[in-house]
């Protein structure tokens, strides 16, 4: 049986407005292309067109007759002429000075000849600078480099330094002085008491800063030279004598001491810490008589000293020394960087952990520890120190 044929597709007729529509646009588009051609031939040369375009490379169209005409669109392209030149760089000029105080908004400072000629300086009148807000801050003893309009350009890196945690923001490290040689831990015999613990706080500071420490005991007129008080504070000092740091006994009362301790200062640049009314101020009036600072007593009813310097300050000495005097301070700090370790500020104490067994001893009692083991007796009061101050870290409250 065959299949039945598809029926053929049934042709509709188009409208007339579709067809007359489309003829239309058919003869648009004729008489468009016609008048394109008539266009071009117009512009052609060759067919004697009267609107001859001039190419770009053409530069003039000349006349017998008449004088040669430049069309704008014809203009050979113009010669290079360089921008005016600007100002010459030139190379920034400044000169270097020496910080001697600091306050919020400005710092005081020295003008140097050179940056490591700090003797002449002390024959310069002091300069004030603006401190801008957003930059690092200057200290006491550094070397800054100043511009033109008396701004700091640049802080010389420093070779030295004393820093301390900041009371207000814990975790910030607060430098009270740059580029020290000597730093000098003043405490007192009595009023107020003797406190060693002073003295253990700056040693690490001063280790961690490269600074050469001395330790000062002054009021020593206020102990009697047989008494038990003075026999116990020279018995804990053996301390840090058998270190090679060394103990001077002043007196800003009496004189006693000072001219011992101007010979350890003399010629280097010094800065003096201690608890407040331990008398570092009636030191340097005494080895500075030029500059007489304030002083103040004890308190009576437990006491401790009152805070008589407000801010750090360098003075200069006839015998090449710098000075600096710091403000007292309640209590002395630990600021150590993160990943830092509390015993490599221990040169004794980290000669000998390096024969420990164990690589992460904490000297607390490990077996074959080389501190635990050791049975000399200034090692294990080192070790108690060292322990006294790990555990003051670890709870700072």
């Amino acid at each position: 049986m065959q299949r039945p044929s598809p029926s053929p597709r049934p042709r509709f007729p188009l409208d007339p407005q579709d067809k007359a529509s489309t003829q239309q646009r058919h003869l648009a588009q004729i008489n468009k292309q016609r008048r394109r051609q008539e266009r071009l031939a117009n512009n052609n040369p060759e067919r004697g067109g009267a609107n001859k375009r001039k190419s770009r490379q053409s530069q003039w169209i000349a006349d017998e007759d008449e004088p040669p005409v430049r069309r704008k669109s014809d203009r050979p392209p113009k010669a290079f002429v360089p921008k005016v030149a600007r100002k010459a760089d030139v190379e920034p000029t400044w000169r270097d000075a020496l910080v001697i105080a600091t306050t919020k908004q400005r710092a005081t400072a020295l003008w140097l000849a050179s940056e490591s000629d700090a003797d002449e300086a002390a024959a310069n009148e002091p300069v004030s600078i603006r401190l801008l807000p957003g930059h690092e801050r200057p200290v006491v003893g550094d070397r800054i480099r100043v511009d033109e309009q008396e701004r700091i350009a640049a802080i010389t890196p420093r070779h030295t330094r004393l820093a301390r945690p900041d009371p207000r923001l814990a975790h910030r490290e607060l430098v009270l002085a740059a580029n020290v040689d000597v730093g000098v831990i003043v405490v007192a015999a009595a009023s107020p008491a003797f406190r060693p613990g002073l003295i253990d706080r700056a040693l690490v500071a001063l280790e961690r800063g490269g600074i050469e420490p001395l330790i000062v005991i002054n009021k020593a007129d206020l102990l009697a030279p047989n008494s038990d008080e003075r026999a116990a504070i020279q018995t804990h000092l053996e301390i840090y004598t058998s270190l090679g740091i060394p103990v001077v006994w002043t007196s800003g009362t009496s004189g006693a001491g000072l001219t011992e301790l101007a010979e350890q200062l003399a010629g280097r640049t010094c800065v003096l810490v201690g608890h407040s009314g331990v008398g570092k101020s009636s030191l340097l009036n005494h080895l500075d008589p030029s500059r007489e600072r304030k002083t103040n007593a004890g308190r009576a009813f437990d006491g401790k000293g009152r805070h008589t310097t407000t801010a750090a300050e360098m003075s200069w000495l006839p015998s090449d020394t710098w000075l600096i005097d710091t403000p007292g301070v309640r209590s002395f700090g630990l600021a150590l960087a993160p990943g830092e370790a509390l015993l490599d500020c221990f040169p004794d104490l980290s000669v000998l952990a390096a024969d420990c067994r164990f690589r992460n001893c904490s000297h607390t009692g490990e077996a074959e520890c080389a501190l635990t083991g050791s049975r000399e007796p200034l090692i294990q009061a080192r070790l108690a120190i060292y322990r006294r101050l790990e555990a003051s870290l670890e709870d700072p409250h």
